[in-house]
């Protein structure tokens, strides 16, 4: 049986196209970058996110519940390896993650739909006081919903062990998103 206080999380469930944009850190407010996202049920207790941008894996959320704490979370990780927790509400239509950690908080606001997820990430260096938007975030549903458990076989755990390491795009990071040669895989103006 399905966490019942996920359920209301089972739209986001799909195959999503993404579009960042109106990002400070780029050449320019109108570049746009284009990726793609894919929710899905990790057995009944958690939703696994995952997205590429540009071709690139970029992050790894999985969405889950504190019973004893009766919060949403968000566990996140990019290849860098950089991990982080969220704590998330998901109420109606609206979306958000929040961190306030010492190094900097953030913070993303989205508004749901069906088949669009139009939301920002913000960023705060002086503990919430002042905040910075970073980027837009559009998601775009692309293909049919299914809400199905996923089970991961073992061709999943081969492909995933035999895939070259990705370049990183940090979208809780204020960075841009090339890299430089030789740098340890971190994106340009990466703090």
């Amino acid at each position: 049986m399905r966490n019942p206080a996920l359920e209301p999380l089972d739209v986001l469930v799909g195959e999503w196209a993404l579009t960042l944009t109106d990002a400070w850190f780029l050449e320019s407010r109108d570049v746009r970058q284009h990726g793609r996202a894919t929710a899905r049920w990790l057995g009944d207790a958690f939703i696994e996110l995952e997205a590429e941008m540009e071709g690139d894996h970029v992050w790894h959320f999985v969405l889950g519940h504190s019973d004893p704490n009766e919060q949403l979370v968000a566990l996140y990780h990019d290849p860098r390896p950089t991990s982080r927790l969220y704590r998330m509400t998901f109420t109606g239509n609206d979306w958000t993650l929040h961190r306030d950690d010492p190094d900097f908080h953030q913070r993303f606001v989205a508004h749901v739909s069906a088949d669009r997820i139009h939301g920002h990430w913000d960023a705060s260096e002086d503990r919430g006081a002042t905040w910075r938007k970073d980027f837009d975030l559009i998601f775009e549903r692309t293909g049919t919903r299914d809400s199905r458990p996923r089970t991961r076989t073992r061709s999943d755990e081969q492909d995933a062990r035999s895939r070259p390491a990705p370049a990183v795009l940090d979208p809780t990071r204020s960075s841009g998103l090339s890299r430089q040669p030789g740098s340890e895989q971190r994106p340009r103006n990466a703090r």
